[in-house]
C-alpha cells in the first residue's frame, strides 16, 4: 500500500478513536454527576459500576491509539518499539508472524476491534440515559416533606445512631409493608408497582443489613403517601398496617430530626466557631446557632445568584462581564464552603452531614470558578468558549441541588 494512503487511513482511525475517548470521558462526567446528586443508593451503585466500565473502555481505546502509533512508525519506515495492546495480542501468534502480516489485514483487525469497543460505548450511553430517566425514581413519587424525612432517617443510620437490633426491626417493618403493598397493588400506578418490585429485589439481595435498609426504606413513606389509592381495596390488614406504620414513622423521624446534630455537637461546634470567628466570651450554644444562621443567610445569597446565573448562562458565551462576575461569585462560594468545612473538622466526631455535601459544594464551586475564568479568557481574546461553558452547564444542576439540601438542613438546625 502507498505510504501516504496508509498514513491517511491511520490518521482517520486516530481521529475516530480520539473522538470515542472524549465521549467516554463525557460519560464518566455524567455518571459522576449522578453519583454526587442522586439520593437513591441503587442509582449510586449503578453509577459507580458505569464509571468503572467506562474507565476500562477508555483504557482499551487508549491501547488502540498506541497500536496506531506503532503502525504509523512502521508505515514511514521507523523501527518502532514493541508494545502490547489488545489488537496486538489478537494478531501476535508469534513475533515472526507479526512482521509477515499484511498491513491491510492489520488495519482490518484494528477497525473491527474498535467497532466492538464502539458497541460497548453505545451500551454505556444507553445505561446513562436510563439512569437519567429513572434518577431518583422512587423519590420522585414522594412528596417533598417525605423526601426530607427520609433523608434525615438515612443520615441517622449512616451516622451509626441506630444499632443493629433496631435496624433489624426496621427491616421487618419494611418487609411487612412490601408484602401488604404487593397484595394490594391493583389500583396503584405502574410507576409505583415498579418501585415496589425494585424494593423487593433489594430486600432479597446479598447486600449488608444497612445496605438493604437504605435501599428499601423509601417504601415506608411511599406506603404512607399512597393511602388514598390503597384504601380502594378496603383491606382491614392494610388499614391496620398503615396506622401502625404511621405511628412508627412519626417516632422515627422525630428521633432523626432530633439527632441530626445532638445538642452536645452543637455546643462543641459553637466552641469551634468561636475560636475561628470571635474572641468574645459568649455561650457556645448561642455562638453555634448564630453561626449556622449566618451560614444559612450566606448560602441563600449564593443560591439566589446561582438561579440568576443559570437563567443567563447561554449569554455568557459572549458576555465578558457575566463571566468575570461568575468567576468571583463561585470563588466566594468555594471560600464560604471551605470556611464551614474547616470549622466542622474541629469537631471530635466529624458529622457525615453536612461534611460530605459541603466537600462536594467546595469542589464544584472551585471547578466552575476555574471554568468561568477560562471562558472569560477566551471571550476576551475573541476565542470560542463553548467547552468551558458546557462544563459549567453540566456542573450547575448538581451544585444547585446540593445547595438546596444544605439550606434545608440549616433550616432544620435552626429549630434545635
Amino acid at each position: 500500500m502507498d505510504p501516504l494512503s496508509q498514513e491517511s487511513i491511520i490518521a482517520r482511525q486516530r481521529e475516530r478513536i480520539l473522538a470515542r475517548i472524549e465521549k467516554a470521558n463525557q460519560l464518566i462526567d455524567e455518571y459522576q454527576n449522578i453519583l454526587l446528586s442522586s439520593g437513591d443508593p441503587q442509582e449510586k451503585l449503578r453509577a459507580k459500576e458505569g464509571i468503572a466500565k467506562t474507565k476500562t473502555l477508555s483504557g482499551e481505546y487508549e491501547s488502540e491509539l498506541s497500536a496506531l502509533a506503532f503502525d504509523q512508525e512502521r508505515s514511514i519506515g521507523v523501527a518502532p518499539q514493541k508494545i502490547t495492546t489488545p489488537t496486538q495480542e489478537r494478531m501476535d501468534l508469534g513475533a515472526e508472524k507479526k512482521d509477515a502480516r499484511d498491513t491491510s489485514e492489520h488495519n482490518e483487525i484494528n477497525s473491527y476491534y474498535v467497532h466492538e469497543l464502539d458497541k460497548k460505548l453505545e451500551e454505556l450511553q444507553l445505561g446513562i440515559d436510563g439512569l437519567k430517566r429513572g434518577q431518583g425514581f422512587i423519590y420522585q413519587l414522594l412528596t417533598e416533606t417525605r423526601n426530607q424525612e427520609l433523608h434525615t432517617v438515612v443520615s441517622l443510620i449512616r451516622q451509626g445512631d441506630i444499632q443493629q437490633d433496631e435496624m433489624k426491626e426496621m427491616l421487618v417493618m419494611v418487609q411487612q409493608a412490601l408484602s401488604t403493598l404487593q397484595a394490594n397493588q391493583v389500583n396503584l400506578s405502574q410507576e409505583v408497582k415498579e418501585a415496589i418490585a425494585n424494593a423487593n429485589s433489594a430486600l432479597n439481595s446479598e447486600t449488608s443489613l444497612q445496605g438493604k435498609l437504605e435501599l428499601t426504606l423509601p417504601i415506608i413513606p411511599l406506603l404512607l403517601d399512597y393511602k388514598i389509592e390503597l384504601a380502594a381495596t378496603d383491606s382491614i390488614d392494610l388499614n391496620k398496617l398503615w396506622e401502625n406504620t404511621q405511628v412508627w414513622w412519626k417516632s422515627l423521624t422525630k428521633k432523626a430530626y432530633k439527632n441530626i446534630w445532638s445538642m452536645e455537637t452543637l455546643v462543641e461546634y459553637g466552641t469551634c466557631a468561636q475560636s475561628y470567628n470571635t474572641k468574645e466570651k459568649i455561650d457556645p450554644l448561642q455562638i453555634g446557632r448564630k453561626s449556622l444562621h449566618q451560614y444559612h443567610e450566606e448560602f441563600d445569597k449564593r443560591n439566589d445568584y446561582l438561579s440568576k446565573f443559570e437563567a443567563k448562562v447561554n449569554q455568557s458565551m459572549s458576555n465578558l462581564n457575566i463571566l468575570i462576575k461568575a468567576q468571583e461569585e463561585f470563588s466566594a462560594l468555594e471560600n464560604l464552603s471551605g470556611k464551614f468545612l474547616k470549622e466542622l473538622m474541629c469537631l471530635s466526631k466529624e458529622p457525615e452531614y453536612p461534611t460530605h455535601d459541603l466537600q462536594r459544594v467546595n469542589e464544584l464551586a472551585g471547578s466552575i470558578s476555574n471554568q468561568a475564568q477560562a471562558a472569560a479568557g477566551l471571550v476576551a481574546t475573541n476565542g470560542i468558549a463553548t467547552l468551558p461553558i458546557n462544563q459549567i452547564k453540566r456542573n450547575l444542576p448538581m451544585l444547585r441541588r446540593l445547595l438546596k439540601q444544605l439550606l434545608s438542613w440549616l433550616e432544620q438546625m435552626a429549630v434545635i
